[in-house]
């Protein structure tokens, strides 16, 4: 026996004396199995767990027939059987533990003794006492368990459930913690619901000794430290791995910037010009052809704001890790990433396969819970500090409204303020100083003038301003938030200060203001705490989208303070401050399963560091090509997100007096320089953003690095 199932059996063993040594199991009183198809390995009868070795697994049919093996499978092999047969189980535990064996025989329900139990599908219910190894006790804990992942057995000790081997053990540990609350009730009084406030400590600090310090798949080059839930990479210190030349000069690279933007601006020559318009027109007939069927029934012809829309757009059919494929048949190496979700690379199979099986067996939608949207808040929550509380919504744009709404419902202050050139969506309130700091009200057309006047804009990086702003506000109503990207400015265009967080948590405090991060980017793409882990810094709610459903629709959430959080749930708990929100297609199965499993491989892979990783080489292969060409162009990135500026064009001086004649034509020269990466295989965003994930290999980022030169090195300045 070998693959899959030898590892199966490892694990399995593994388990078991993860359950001997936390006290679960008492002598061989606890078996353990995991299924494969229509394989189950289970551990042998007659052993002690804490003895169990892989090679004793035995591997039965789904019938109970014995596949493999030297040992006798379990006495309680029918039990197992009967789960997986009544539910979508992967994994199953039964344990003889202390707190469970005394509730089976003390009550017929173990109550709602804190919120945690949420996780195992609701009280649970004790199965009647039959014979041990016996059909009737099997029945009688299948209908014992109903929708729910765990059972208490008369006499018998309890079962749990799960999809995988560390869920199943994880919830035989919190099973026997709430039974050991339910008992301490027991001896003062009759059972009760105990509070969140009483017994959230409590619970936190016994499960973390249980299981928190240990997941019981072990890998083999790993440390127990390893094992551990962490906001960064699995193999570290999350910032090292993440932005290991630490944080970017951002007061230099604005200053590169604005000679970039004051420099005479410089194209592709004229002769490669028309080589790429000559690729697109031999090569790319199919897309041409759907792009002017598009302009007939799409204003402008494309839905999305990130297509390459010059000459046309390109109609993709396929994508896949670290590529795409248009409907000629072109591969090029995606950089876009789909807007910067899928650090997995695209399409990742092991997160499609969980998607494809929730549609089969759910749908898309349902309007009504399902289990996978208290797993995914649970596991940002885990993964995020910051967030104690969590709500799905249907976008980015959706997740800035919430929060707005709800500093303003919770502090009971006017304004709001955001860090001039940052995209916070395209909703009312915020369209302003959109890209360029700045320009204010300039792309709000349609936008009544009601809607921006609490709205105030503070340049990138300047404290002083920001103060001056949030005392001026103090006598107009106050100040509810301060947006602002963590990074920067879209993704850091227009880069950040490493203390300018800091120094933004600092003001908020000193005026009661909410700080708001703008994750939607640095989300889960910077560590699995994203860009406040690497700073340091706490928001008071963050913001996500792209990542939250790893690249599947959906993809908007808010999240933070359970106090504020309160706001979205009235009553009583928001003390009358409800703040309304809704979205029929907000935590939909499908975006709640696509998200947990997104993220879950992610942390799984260290995908973060990995696209990191990848950022750097080609962040610094870029230094070289402009170094070697002589050109005035500026890099830099922010991990797996790297910026290439070409045209200056969102650091120009807003002053000069043929800004708008600049912005035309810089404009213009930035979406010749993305039409020409792509006729040299390179989807990027604008031309001036790339976003690299786990799936860009070394030979993938050298090839690209080749086609970048091949286009940076034809270049010449505008002529005059």
């Amino acid at each position: 026996m070998s693959g899959p199932l030898e590892d199966l059996r490892r694990e399995i063993a593994h388990v078991c004396h993860v359950l001997a040594e936390r006290g679960l199991v008492v002598s061989t009183a606890g078996n353990v199995s995991a299924r494969r198809d229509s394989l189950v390995a289970v551990t042998p009868t007659g052993a002690s767990l804490d003895d169990v070795e892989p090679r004793m697994i035995t591997v039965v049919d789904l019938e109970g027939n014995v596949v493999w093996g030297d040992f006798e499978p379990t006495s309680e092999t029918a039990l197992h059987l009967a789960v997986y047969a009544n539910t979508p189980a992967s994994a199953v535990v039964h344990m003889h533990s202390p707190a469970a064996t005394a509730v089976s025989c003390l009550t017929d329900c173990l109550p709602a003794v804190h919120y945690s139990i949420l996780e195992l599908g609701g009280p649970v219910r004790v199965a009647e006492y039959a014979t041990f190894g016996t059909p009737e006790l099997a029945a009688n804990t299948v209908a014992a368990l109903e929708s729910r992942t765990a059972a208490l057995m008369q006499n018998h000790g309890a079962v749990t459930w799960g999809d995988s081997l560390d869920k199943a053990t994880e919830r035989a540990f919190l099973l026997e913690w709430l039974c050991e609350l339910w008992l301490r009730c027991r001896g003062v009084g009759e059972p009760r619901i105990l509070g969140k406030e009483e017994l959230d400590d409590v619970v936190r600090v016994a499960i973390e000794r249980s299981y928190g310090t240990v997941r019981v798949r072990p890998r083999t080059d790993a440390t127990p430290a390893d094992h551990e839930k962490t906001t960064g990479s699995a193999h570290g210190d999350p910032r090292a791995a993440i932005l290991p030349e630490g944080w970017p000069d951002a007061v230099g690279l604005i200053e590169q910037c604005r000679r970039l933007a004051t420099s005479t601006p410089r194209r592709v020559t004229r002769d490669l010009w028309q080589s790429c318009m000559d690729w697109f027109e031999e090569r790319c007939s199919g897309s041409r052809r759907d792009a002017e069927e598009a302009s007939d029934y799409i204003p402008g012809g494309v839905q999305h704001n990130l297509a390459l829309n010059k000459p046309f757009p390109l109609h993709v059919v396929k994508a896949e890790g670290a590529y795409l494929w248009d409907v000629d048949g072109n591969r090029y190496v995606d950089f876009l990433q789909a807007g910067g979700p899928t650090v997995l690379g695209s399409n990742d199979p092991v997160v499609r396969e969980k998607v494809i099986a929730t549609l089969r067996d759910t749908g898309p939608s349902t309007g009504l819970l399902h289990r996978s949207e208290i797993e995914l808040a649970k596991l940002v929550s885990d993964f995020v500090p910051s967030v104690r509380s969590f709500r799905m919504l249907g976008s980015g744009t959706e997740a800035v409204m919430a929060a707005i709404r709800a500093a303003r419902a919770f502090t009971g202050k006017r304004h709001v303020v955001k860090i001039g050139g940052a995209y916070h969506g395209w909703s009312d309130q915020m369209l302003v100083g959109l890209r360029i700091p700045g320009t204010g009200t300039l792309e709000a057309t349609g936008v009544p003038p009601g809607c921006l006047e609490t709205t105030r804009e503070v340049f990138p990086n300047d404290v002083d301003a920001l103060a001056e702003v949030l005392d001026r506000n103090e006598s107009d109503g106050g100040t509810a938030a301060v947006l602002l990207e963590p990074v920067g400015p879209e993704s850091g265009t227009w880069p950040a200060a490493e203390k300018f967080a800091a120094d933004v948590r600092e003001l908020c405090d000193r005026h009661d203001t909410l700080l708001v991060f703008d994750e939607v980017v640095t989300g889960f793409r910077l560590g699995m705490g994203g860009a406040q882990a690497l700073l340091g810094v706490t928001p008071d709610l963050t913001v996500f989208g792209k990542c939250i459903a790893g690249g599947y629709p959906g993809a908007g959430a808010v999240g933070g303070r359970a106090d504020v959080m309160a706001c979205f749930a009235g009553g009583i708990s928001a003390a009358g401050r409800r703040a309304l929100i809704g979205g029929t297609l907000a935590a939909t199965p499908l975006s709640c399963v696509a998200g947990y499993h997104a993220l879950v491989e992610m942390a799984e892979r260290d995908a973060p560091a990995a696209a990191a990783r990848a950022g750097l080489r080609l962040r610094r292969g870029l230094e070289r090509i402009i170094e070697k060409w002589d050109l005035p162009f500026v890099t830099y990135s922010f991990g797996s997100i790297v910026h290439l500026h070409t045209t200056g064009l969102l650091h120009l001086d807003l002053g000069r007096a043929d800004v708008l004649e600049q912005v035309a034509l810089r404009k213009d020269l930035l979406e010749e320089y993305s039409a020409a990466f792509a006729a040299h295989g390179i989807v990027t965003l604008a031309g001036s953003r790339l976003y690299t994930s786990m799936a860009d290999t070394d030979e993938v980022i050298d090839a690209a690095l080749a086609a970048f030169e091949r286009v940076l090195s034809s270049t010449e300045e505008v002529p005059s």
